[in-house]
């Protein structure tokens, strides 16, 4: 991963911040949601030329921190043609953090 370390973007994402990342030539981004009353942490693809798509849903506890554990799951899913983020990791490069 580069951008920031590995460590760094756990704790990003816990303090419920939305980051913008590449990995093989395309965007993705992964932030929280609240959608029907819940709260979600979710990966949609992030292409400026098509609609984009939610390519991975996590259900996360209400509140201003994310735990630890909805985040390795979501990162676990195998929404990168069949790959995970965490597989791909050394493929990533995080380009902006919200």
């Amino acid at each position: 991963m580069t951008g920031i370390t590995y460590n760094e973007l756990i704790e990003l994402i816990s303090q419920n911040r939305e980051i913008v990342f590449t990995c093989n030539g395309h965007r993705y981004v992964i932030q929280p949601e609240v959608s029907d009353n819940k709260c979600w942490l979710v990966i949609w693809t992030a292409e400026d030329i098509k609609e984009n798509t939610c390519i991975a849903r996590e259900k996360v506890k209400s509140g201003s921190y994310i735990d630890n554990d909805s985040i390795k799951r979501i990162l676990s899913v195998k929404s990168f043609e069949g790959k995970s983020f965490l597989e791909l990791k050394d493929q990533i490069h995080v380009e902006e953090i919200f």
